[in-house]
Protein backbone atom coordinates (compact mmCIF):
# COMPACT_ATOMS: atom_id res chain seq x y z
CA UNK A 1 0.00 0.00 0.00
CA UNK A 2 2.85 2.39 0.76
CA UNK A 3 4.35 1.75 -2.68
CA UNK A 4 1.05 2.28 -4.50
CA UNK A 5 0.20 5.52 -2.69
CA UNK A 6 3.76 6.91 -2.67
CA UNK A 7 4.33 6.25 -6.37
CA UNK A 8 0.74 7.12 -7.32
CA UNK A 9 0.57 3.85 -9.26
CA UNK A 10 -3.13 4.01 -10.07
CA UNK A 11 -3.04 7.55 -11.51
CA UNK A 12 0.45 8.07 -12.94
CA UNK A 13 0.54 8.26 -16.74
CA UNK A 14 3.04 5.53 -17.63
CA UNK A 15 2.26 5.99 -21.33
CA UNK A 16 3.73 9.48 -21.53
CA UNK A 17 7.41 8.78 -21.94
CA UNK A 18 8.01 5.37 -23.49
CA UNK A 19 6.86 6.05 -27.05
CA UNK A 20 8.86 9.27 -27.20
CA UNK A 21 11.94 7.45 -26.02
CA UNK A 22 11.49 4.67 -28.57
CA UNK A 23 11.90 7.22 -31.38
CA UNK A 24 15.35 8.12 -30.04
CA UNK A 25 16.54 4.67 -29.07
CA UNK A 26 18.24 1.90 -30.99
CA UNK A 27 16.74 -1.19 -29.40
CA UNK A 28 19.24 -3.52 -31.05
CA UNK A 29 22.17 -1.82 -29.37
CA UNK A 30 20.54 -0.77 -26.13
CA UNK A 31 22.28 2.60 -26.23
CA UNK A 32 20.68 6.03 -26.41
CA UNK A 33 21.27 7.72 -29.74
CA UNK A 34 22.38 11.32 -29.98
CA UNK A 35 19.54 13.76 -29.82
CA UNK A 36 18.89 15.91 -32.84
CA UNK A 37 20.03 19.50 -32.76
CA UNK A 38 16.61 20.90 -31.96
CA UNK A 39 16.45 18.64 -28.91
CA UNK A 40 19.93 19.65 -27.77
CA UNK A 41 19.06 23.32 -28.07
CA UNK A 42 16.05 23.16 -25.79
CA UNK A 43 16.95 25.31 -22.82
CA UNK A 44 15.38 23.00 -20.26
CA UNK A 45 13.36 19.79 -19.99
CA UNK A 46 10.05 21.65 -19.87
CA UNK A 47 10.72 23.27 -23.25
CA UNK A 48 11.65 19.87 -24.62
CA UNK A 49 8.41 18.38 -23.32
CA UNK A 50 6.41 21.20 -24.92
CA UNK A 51 8.10 20.66 -28.27
CA UNK A 52 7.48 16.91 -28.14
CA UNK A 53 3.92 17.38 -26.93
CA UNK A 54 3.21 19.55 -29.97
CA UNK A 55 4.79 17.10 -32.40
CA UNK A 56 3.01 14.35 -34.30
CA UNK A 57 4.06 11.89 -31.62
CA UNK A 58 1.47 13.41 -29.33
CA UNK A 59 -1.35 12.16 -31.57
CA UNK A 60 -0.08 8.59 -31.32
CA UNK A 61 0.22 8.42 -27.55
CA UNK A 62 -2.26 10.98 -26.29
CA UNK A 63 0.64 12.98 -24.91
CA UNK A 64 -0.45 16.45 -23.78
CA UNK A 65 1.21 19.46 -22.22
CA UNK A 66 -1.04 18.86 -19.22
CA UNK A 67 0.60 15.44 -18.76
CA UNK A 68 4.02 17.04 -19.00
CA UNK A 69 3.26 19.74 -16.48
CA UNK A 70 1.71 17.33 -13.99
CA UNK A 71 4.71 15.01 -14.13
CA UNK A 72 7.05 18.00 -14.09
CA UNK A 73 5.52 19.48 -10.95
CA UNK A 74 5.70 16.17 -9.14
CA UNK A 75 9.31 15.31 -9.86
CA UNK A 76 11.19 18.58 -10.18
CA UNK A 77 12.40 20.54 -13.18
CA UNK A 78 16.00 19.33 -13.10
CA UNK A 79 15.19 15.84 -14.38
CA UNK A 80 14.80 15.21 -18.11
CA UNK A 81 11.84 12.91 -18.60
CA UNK A 82 12.05 12.90 -22.38
CA UNK A 83 13.31 9.31 -22.44
CA UNK A 84 12.58 5.99 -20.84
CA UNK A 85 13.24 2.32 -21.28
CA UNK A 86 13.51 0.60 -24.65
CA UNK A 87 11.15 -1.97 -23.11
CA UNK A 88 8.90 0.84 -21.80
CA UNK A 89 9.30 -0.22 -18.15
CA UNK A 90 10.78 2.22 -15.65
CA UNK A 91 11.73 1.62 -12.04
CA UNK A 92 8.47 3.20 -10.93
CA UNK A 93 6.46 0.70 -12.97
CA UNK A 94 8.58 -2.14 -11.59
CA UNK A 95 7.64 -1.31 -8.02
CA UNK A 96 4.01 -0.67 -8.92
CA UNK A 97 3.94 -4.20 -10.34
CA UNK A 98 5.58 -5.55 -7.19
CA UNK A 99 2.98 -3.79 -5.03
CA UNK A 100 0.08 -5.26 -6.99
CA UNK A 101 -1.26 -2.13 -8.67
CA UNK A 102 -4.27 -3.34 -10.67
CA UNK A 103 -3.81 -0.69 -13.37
CA UNK A 104 -0.12 -1.45 -13.91
CA UNK A 105 -0.53 -5.24 -13.81
CA UNK A 106 -3.34 -5.04 -16.39
CA UNK A 107 -1.18 -2.86 -18.66
CA UNK A 108 1.79 -5.19 -18.22
CA UNK A 109 -0.24 -8.31 -19.03
CA UNK A 110 -1.85 -6.64 -22.04
CA UNK A 111 1.54 -5.66 -23.47
CA UNK A 112 3.03 -9.12 -22.88
CA UNK A 113 0.04 -10.76 -24.58
CA UNK A 114 0.70 -9.04 -27.88
CA UNK A 115 1.70 -11.54 -30.54
CA UNK A 116 5.45 -11.50 -31.17
CA UNK A 117 6.11 -8.93 -28.47
CA UNK A 118 9.33 -9.51 -26.45
CA UNK A 119 9.04 -9.66 -22.67
CA UNK A 120 8.81 -6.13 -21.27
CA UNK A 121 10.54 -7.12 -18.07
CA UNK A 122 13.21 -9.70 -17.23
CA UNK A 123 13.06 -9.28 -13.44
CA UNK A 124 10.45 -11.66 -12.04
CA UNK A 125 8.75 -8.91 -10.07
CA UNK A 126 5.37 -10.64 -9.75
CA UNK A 127 6.69 -13.89 -8.31
CA UNK A 128 10.13 -14.97 -7.13
CA UNK A 129 11.60 -11.46 -6.69
CA UNK A 130 8.54 -9.81 -5.19
CA UNK A 131 9.41 -10.25 -1.52
CA UNK A 132 13.00 -9.15 -2.07
CA UNK A 133 11.94 -6.00 -3.92
CA UNK A 134 9.44 -5.08 -1.20
CA UNK A 135 12.31 -5.34 1.28
CA UNK A 136 14.36 -3.01 -0.94
CA UNK A 137 11.49 -0.52 -0.90
CA UNK A 138 11.26 -0.59 2.90
CA UNK A 139 15.01 -0.13 3.23
CA UNK A 140 15.06 2.76 0.77
CA UNK A 141 12.09 4.50 2.40
CA UNK A 142 13.90 4.47 5.75
CA UNK A 143 17.10 5.99 4.33
CA UNK A 144 16.12 8.19 1.37
CA UNK A 145 13.61 10.94 0.71
CA UNK A 146 10.58 9.96 -1.33
CA UNK A 147 11.40 12.62 -3.90
CA UNK A 148 14.83 11.10 -4.50
CA UNK A 149 13.38 7.61 -4.75
CA UNK A 150 10.88 8.78 -7.38
CA UNK A 151 13.53 10.61 -9.36
CA UNK A 152 15.83 7.60 -9.43
CA UNK A 153 13.09 5.14 -10.36
CA UNK A 154 11.74 7.36 -13.14
CA UNK A 155 15.20 7.63 -14.70
CA UNK A 156 15.95 3.92 -14.45
CA UNK A 157 15.45 1.14 -16.97
CA UNK A 158 16.47 -2.48 -17.36
CA UNK A 159 19.47 -3.18 -19.62
CA UNK A 160 20.79 -6.58 -20.65
CA UNK A 161 24.50 -7.46 -20.54
CA UNK A 162 26.66 -10.54 -20.91
CA UNK A 163 29.01 -10.92 -17.94
CA UNK A 164 30.48 -13.94 -19.72
CA UNK A 165 29.46 -16.15 -22.67
CA UNK A 166 27.31 -18.19 -20.29
CA UNK A 167 26.06 -15.47 -17.92
CA UNK A 168 23.53 -12.84 -19.03
CA UNK A 169 22.17 -10.42 -16.48
CA UNK A 170 19.80 -7.45 -16.53
CA UNK A 171 20.90 -4.28 -14.76
CA UNK A 172 18.73 -1.39 -13.65
CA UNK A 173 20.44 1.93 -14.35
CA UNK A 174 19.63 5.46 -15.48
CA UNK A 175 18.71 5.26 -19.15
CA UNK A 176 21.52 7.70 -20.07
CA UNK A 177 24.23 6.05 -17.97
CA UNK A 178 27.31 5.56 -20.16
CA UNK A 179 29.61 4.13 -17.49
CA UNK A 180 27.75 0.85 -16.98
CA UNK A 181 28.99 -0.44 -20.34
CA UNK A 182 32.60 0.08 -19.26
CA UNK A 183 32.20 -1.68 -15.92
CA UNK A 184 30.51 -4.69 -17.51
CA UNK A 185 33.18 -4.80 -20.20
CA UNK A 186 35.92 -4.89 -17.56
CA UNK A 187 34.21 -7.71 -15.68
CA UNK A 188 33.45 -9.68 -18.85
CA UNK A 189 37.08 -9.62 -20.01
CA UNK A 190 38.88 -12.91 -19.51
CA UNK A 191 41.74 -10.86 -18.05
CA UNK A 192 39.52 -9.30 -15.39
CA UNK A 193 41.11 -9.53 -11.96
CA UNK A 194 37.81 -10.45 -10.38
CA UNK A 195 37.45 -13.39 -12.74
CA UNK A 196 40.91 -14.60 -11.72
CA UNK A 197 40.86 -14.34 -7.93
CA UNK A 198 41.33 -17.97 -6.98
CA UNK A 199 41.42 -17.04 -3.32
CA UNK A 200 37.66 -16.39 -3.48
CA UNK A 201 37.08 -20.10 -4.04
CA UNK A 202 38.37 -20.88 -0.55
CA UNK A 203 36.10 -21.21 2.45
CA UNK A 204 35.76 -18.21 4.74
CA UNK A 205 36.88 -15.48 2.31
CA UNK A 206 35.38 -12.01 2.61
CA UNK A 207 35.13 -9.78 -0.47
CA UNK A 208 34.63 -6.10 0.40
CA UNK A 209 33.52 -3.93 -2.53
CA UNK A 210 34.06 -0.25 -1.70
CA UNK A 211 32.43 2.18 -4.07
CA UNK A 212 30.29 -0.63 -5.43
CA UNK A 213 28.07 1.61 -7.57
CA UNK A 214 25.30 -0.26 -9.33
CA UNK A 215 26.68 -3.58 -8.09
CA UNK A 216 28.45 -4.95 -11.16
CA UNK A 217 31.50 -6.28 -9.29
CA UNK A 218 29.43 -7.35 -6.30
CA UNK A 219 27.07 -9.32 -8.53
CA UNK A 220 29.91 -10.84 -10.55
CA UNK A 221 31.68 -12.11 -7.41
CA UNK A 222 28.42 -13.54 -6.07
CA UNK A 223 27.83 -15.41 -9.34
CA UNK A 224 31.41 -16.57 -9.92
CA UNK A 225 32.17 -17.47 -6.29
CA UNK A 226 28.82 -18.43 -4.73
CA UNK A 227 30.36 -19.46 -1.41
CA UNK A 228 32.24 -16.19 -0.87
CA UNK A 229 30.90 -13.69 1.66
CA UNK A 230 30.39 -10.32 -0.02
CA UNK A 231 30.10 -6.94 1.66
CA UNK A 232 29.10 -4.10 -0.65
CA UNK A 233 29.66 -0.47 0.43
CA UNK A 234 28.21 2.40 -1.62
CA UNK A 235 27.84 6.01 -0.41
CA UNK A 236 25.56 7.46 -3.11
CA UNK A 237 21.91 6.84 -2.24
CA UNK A 238 20.67 6.58 -5.88
CA UNK A 239 23.33 4.04 -6.86
CA UNK A 240 22.76 2.08 -3.65
CA UNK A 241 19.04 1.79 -4.42
CA UNK A 242 19.68 0.58 -7.97
CA UNK A 243 22.30 -1.86 -6.72
CA UNK A 244 19.80 -3.35 -4.29
CA UNK A 245 17.34 -3.83 -7.16
CA UNK A 246 20.07 -5.40 -9.33
CA UNK A 247 21.08 -7.89 -6.66
CA UNK A 248 17.51 -8.99 -5.98
CA UNK A 249 16.61 -9.27 -9.68
CA UNK A 250 19.77 -11.14 -10.70
CA UNK A 251 20.53 -13.51 -7.84
CA UNK A 252 18.38 -16.50 -6.95
CA UNK A 253 16.34 -15.85 -3.80
CA UNK A 254 17.89 -18.83 -2.02
CA UNK A 255 21.48 -17.88 -2.91
CA UNK A 256 23.99 -16.30 -0.55
CA UNK A 257 23.16 -12.61 -0.83
CA UNK A 258 25.72 -9.80 -0.49
CA UNK A 259 25.37 -7.46 2.46
CA UNK A 260 24.85 -3.93 1.05
CA UNK A 261 25.64 -0.93 3.25
CA UNK A 262 24.95 2.69 2.34
CA UNK A 263 27.95 4.63 3.63
CA UNK A 264 31.10 6.43 2.69
CA UNK A 265 34.37 5.13 4.13
CA UNK A 266 36.64 7.58 5.88
CA UNK A 267 39.13 8.15 8.69
CA UNK A 268 36.51 8.53 11.42
CA UNK A 269 32.89 7.76 12.15
CA UNK A 270 30.23 10.39 11.51
CA UNK A 271 32.42 12.48 9.25
CA UNK A 272 30.92 14.25 6.23
CA UNK A 273 31.66 14.09 2.54
CA UNK A 274 30.10 15.90 -0.42
CA UNK A 275 29.92 14.11 -3.74
CA UNK A 276 28.23 14.55 -7.11
CA UNK A 277 25.93 11.80 -8.40
CA UNK A 278 25.68 11.87 -12.18
CA UNK A 279 22.93 9.81 -13.85
CA UNK A 280 24.76 10.05 -17.19
CA UNK A 281 27.85 8.50 -15.57
CA UNK A 282 27.09 6.78 -12.29
CA UNK A 283 30.64 5.44 -12.22
CA UNK A 284 31.91 9.02 -11.90
CA UNK A 285 30.23 9.70 -8.56
CA UNK A 286 33.00 11.61 -6.81
CA UNK A 287 34.06 14.57 -4.69
CA UNK A 288 35.91 16.41 -7.45
CA UNK A 289 33.62 16.83 -10.46
CA UNK A 290 34.97 19.78 -12.48
CA UNK A 291 32.58 22.69 -12.20
CA UNK A 292 32.23 23.08 -15.96
CA UNK A 293 31.18 19.43 -16.32
CA UNK A 294 28.19 19.68 -14.01
CA UNK A 295 24.83 19.31 -15.72
CA UNK A 296 21.31 20.17 -14.59
CA UNK A 297 20.66 16.48 -13.91
CA UNK A 298 23.58 16.05 -11.51
CA UNK A 299 22.84 16.02 -7.79
CA UNK A 300 25.16 16.92 -4.93
CA UNK A 301 24.88 14.47 -2.04
CA UNK A 302 26.04 14.82 1.53
CA UNK A 303 27.29 11.44 2.67
CA UNK A 304 27.96 10.10 6.13
CA UNK A 305 31.45 8.63 6.57
CA UNK A 306 32.30 5.62 8.68
CA UNK A 307 35.49 3.71 9.28
CA UNK A 308 35.94 0.42 7.50
CA UNK A 309 36.35 -1.19 10.92
CA UNK A 310 32.87 -0.08 12.05
CA UNK A 311 31.29 -1.19 8.77
CA UNK A 312 32.80 -4.66 9.12
CA UNK A 313 31.63 -4.77 12.73
CA UNK A 314 28.05 -3.94 11.67
CA UNK A 315 28.07 -6.65 9.04
CA UNK A 316 29.39 -9.16 11.56
CA UNK A 317 26.74 -8.13 14.09
CA UNK A 318 24.06 -8.78 11.48
CA UNK A 319 25.48 -12.30 11.12
CA UNK A 320 26.24 -11.77 7.45
CA UNK A 321 29.91 -12.21 8.26
CA UNK A 322 31.19 -14.84 10.65
CA UNK A 323 34.44 -13.28 11.84
CA UNK A 324 35.47 -16.49 13.57
CA UNK A 325 35.86 -18.39 10.29
CA UNK A 326 37.33 -15.68 8.06
CA UNK A 327 40.42 -16.98 6.34
CA UNK A 328 41.26 -13.93 4.22
CA UNK A 329 39.95 -10.56 3.07
CA UNK A 330 39.91 -9.22 -0.50
CA UNK A 331 39.30 -5.48 -0.81
CA UNK A 332 38.08 -3.96 -4.07
CA UNK A 333 38.61 -0.19 -4.23
CA UNK A 334 37.01 1.56 -7.18
CA UNK A 335 35.78 4.76 -5.66
CA UNK A 336 37.13 7.76 -7.58
CA UNK A 337 39.75 8.83 -5.07
CA UNK A 338 38.27 7.58 -1.81
CA UNK A 339 41.47 5.57 -1.33
CA UNK A 340 42.95 8.74 0.13
CA UNK A 341 40.37 8.59 2.90
CA UNK A 342 40.45 4.86 3.54
CA UNK A 343 44.04 3.69 3.34
CA UNK A 344 45.86 6.25 5.55
CA UNK A 345 43.24 5.79 8.28
CA UNK A 346 44.03 2.10 8.73
CA UNK A 347 46.37 0.90 11.44
CA UNK A 348 49.21 -1.37 10.36
CA UNK A 349 47.36 -4.33 11.88
CA UNK A 350 44.17 -3.52 9.95
CA UNK A 351 45.97 -2.95 6.67
CA UNK A 352 48.12 -6.07 6.91
CA UNK A 353 45.03 -8.17 7.63
CA UNK A 354 43.90 -7.55 4.04
CA UNK A 355 45.35 -10.21 1.77
CA UNK A 356 44.64 -8.65 -1.62
CA UNK A 357 43.54 -5.19 -2.73
CA UNK A 358 42.28 -4.84 -6.29
CA UNK A 359 41.25 -1.77 -8.24
CA UNK A 360 40.09 -1.51 -11.84
CA UNK A 361 41.44 1.98 -12.44
CA UNK A 362 44.40 2.19 -10.09
CA UNK A 363 44.89 5.41 -8.12
CA UNK A 364 43.49 8.84 -8.91
CA UNK A 365 46.04 11.51 -7.99
CA UNK A 366 46.62 12.41 -11.61
CA UNK A 367 42.89 12.79 -12.33
CA UNK A 368 41.93 14.96 -9.36
CA UNK A 369 42.07 18.72 -10.14
CA UNK A 370 44.68 20.64 -8.18
CA UNK A 371 42.23 22.52 -5.96
CA UNK A 372 40.66 19.26 -4.79
CA UNK A 373 43.71 17.12 -4.15
CA UNK A 374 44.49 15.91 -0.65
CA UNK A 375 47.84 16.68 0.92
CA UNK A 376 50.99 15.12 -0.49
CA UNK A 377 51.63 13.39 2.84
CA UNK A 378 48.19 11.74 2.64
CA UNK A 379 48.90 10.84 -0.97
CA UNK A 380 52.31 9.37 -0.22
CA UNK A 381 51.08 7.13 2.60
CA UNK A 382 48.21 5.93 0.40
CA UNK A 383 50.46 5.22 -2.59
CA UNK A 384 53.13 3.42 -0.63
CA UNK A 385 50.63 1.07 0.93
CA UNK A 386 48.64 0.30 -2.20
CA UNK A 387 51.69 -0.17 -4.41
CA UNK A 388 52.56 -3.46 -2.73
CA UNK A 389 49.44 -4.87 -4.40
CA UNK A 390 49.73 -6.02 -8.00
CA UNK A 391 46.77 -4.14 -9.49
CA UNK A 392 48.20 -0.82 -8.39
CA UNK A 393 51.87 -1.62 -8.97
CA UNK A 394 51.21 -2.49 -12.63
CA UNK A 395 48.94 0.41 -13.63
CA UNK A 396 49.48 3.38 -11.30
CA UNK A 397 52.21 5.86 -12.16
CA UNK A 398 52.07 6.99 -8.52
CA UNK A 399 53.93 3.77 -7.67
CA UNK A 400 57.00 4.99 -9.56
CA UNK A 401 57.86 6.99 -6.44
CA UNK A 402 58.71 3.64 -4.80
CA UNK A 403 60.68 1.66 -7.42
CA UNK A 404 62.24 -0.72 -4.89
CA UNK A 405 59.03 -1.46 -3.00
CA UNK A 406 58.28 -5.19 -3.02
CA UNK A 407 54.99 -6.38 -4.52
CA UNK A 408 52.92 -9.17 -2.96
CA UNK A 409 53.63 -11.70 -5.68
CA UNK A 410 55.68 -14.90 -5.71
CA UNK A 411 59.32 -13.89 -5.38
CA UNK A 412 58.31 -10.39 -4.18
CA UNK A 413 59.49 -8.49 -7.28
CA UNK A 414 60.04 -4.72 -7.07
CA UNK A 415 57.50 -2.20 -8.32
CA UNK A 416 59.90 -1.19 -11.10
CA UNK A 417 59.53 -4.63 -12.69
CA UNK A 418 55.73 -4.47 -12.82
CA UNK A 419 54.69 -1.17 -14.33
CA UNK A 420 56.26 -1.54 -17.76
CA UNK A 421 57.08 1.88 -19.26
CA UNK A 422 54.96 3.96 -16.88
CA UNK A 423 57.96 5.32 -14.98
CA UNK A 424 59.80 6.71 -18.02
CA UNK A 425 58.00 10.06 -17.66
CA UNK A 426 57.41 9.92 -13.93
CA UNK A 427 59.41 13.02 -12.99
CA UNK A 428 57.63 15.18 -15.57
CA UNK A 429 54.26 13.79 -14.49
CA UNK A 430 55.02 14.33 -10.80
CA UNK A 431 55.97 17.96 -11.46
CA UNK A 432 52.83 18.60 -13.53
CA UNK A 433 50.55 17.01 -10.97
CA UNK A 434 52.43 18.54 -8.01
CA UNK A 435 52.73 15.14 -6.40
CA UNK A 436 55.02 16.40 -3.67
CA UNK A 437 53.73 19.98 -3.35
CA UNK A 438 50.19 19.74 -1.92
CA UNK A 439 50.53 21.14 1.59
CA UNK A 440 47.15 20.38 3.17
CA UNK A 441 43.74 18.72 2.83
CA UNK A 442 41.80 21.98 2.53
CA UNK A 443 38.73 21.50 0.35
CA UNK A 444 39.38 17.79 -0.11
CA UNK A 445 35.91 16.36 0.61
CA UNK A 446 33.81 18.54 2.90
CA UNK A 447 33.42 21.97 1.26
CA UNK A 448 31.99 21.05 -2.12
CA UNK A 449 31.67 18.17 -4.54
CA UNK A 450 33.03 20.28 -7.40
CA UNK A 451 36.48 21.38 -8.50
Amino acid sequence: LDVITSLDCERFNFAVRPTIYDTMHDNSKGNTQNMDESNKNDANPQQRHRRLANSNLADDINYSEKDVNENQREFGEHIDYGYTSPTTVTGRELFCLVAGSEKVIAKHQEEDAREGAPPRLQCDALDTRREGLLTVWSSARSQMTLKMIKNVLDLSVEKSYNLSPEITRHFWAPFQDESLDLYVENIASKHSRIRNLDVLQKEGVLFVDIGSGLGVSTLAVSLLYPEATVLSVEPAMPSWLLQRINLVCNLEPDSKMPHPIMSGVGPKNDGMLKMMWRPASTGATRTWTPHDEKTAEDTELIVRLRTLHSILAEAAANEDIDSDVLSSVVLNIDCEGCEYNIIPAMSDVEFNAIDIIVGTNGMHWGYIPEDKRPSSSRGSSTHERLCIHYDFARQSIECCAFPDLRVRLPGHPPVSSQNRDLCANFKTWADEKKLFESTDDYGWTELTSMA
